[in-house]
């Protein structure tokens, strides 16, 4: 009986924490982000160059954030010129949509991440996936130089 009761107290317990999450979550105001970019992507992509893209997921913490924002100011503070003329594009994409899953597996995404893909002839002839962006989030300026010196790498290949 002993048992029965604690099983059932664990239960409720993991119920009650599951409806407090949700409530926080909710009264967060946080929407799960829409991927406006993913459906034009194809149509934008460069045929040469590089595709800078901040993937995320459905909800989005303040460190993921800061990722994104710091990723995002390193790649238009440095290379300007190569958005201007479309040799590289920076783009957020949630992986977690539906439609977008695909790229958890294609590279190798957990959580919120930096992942640069250098294009030939259209089609994608290598990628790295920038994880280290966690390691840096805490120092904005080692962060913007993790992801220019890959970036600037990807662009030499």
């Amino acid at each position: 009986m002993n048992s029965i009761k604690s099983v059932f107290s664990i239960g409720m317990l993991l119920f009650v924490g599951a409806t407090v999450a949700t409530a926080v979550v909710k009264q967060s105001g946080e929407e799960p982000a829409v991927d406006n970019a993913t459906s034009a992507r194809a149509d934008a992509l460069p045929s040469d160059g590089l595709v800078a893209t901040f993937f995320h997921g459905d909800i989005r913490c303040p460190t993921c954030r800061n990722i994104e924002n710091y990723a995002q100011q390193a790649i238009e503070e440095n290379f300007g010129e190569q958005l201007a003329c479309g040799d590289l594009r920076w783009e957020t994409t949630n992986y977690e949509a539906p439609a977008n899953k695909h790229y958890a597996d294609e590279y190798e995404i957990f959580s919120s991440t930096v992942v640069l893909v250098r294009m030939v002839d259209g089609k994608p002839a290598d990628w790295r996936n920038l994880n280290r962006v966690w390691e840096f989030v805490g120092d904005e300026q080692a962060f913007k130089g993790y992801v220019v010196e890959q970036a600037e790498e990807m662009l030499k290949m």
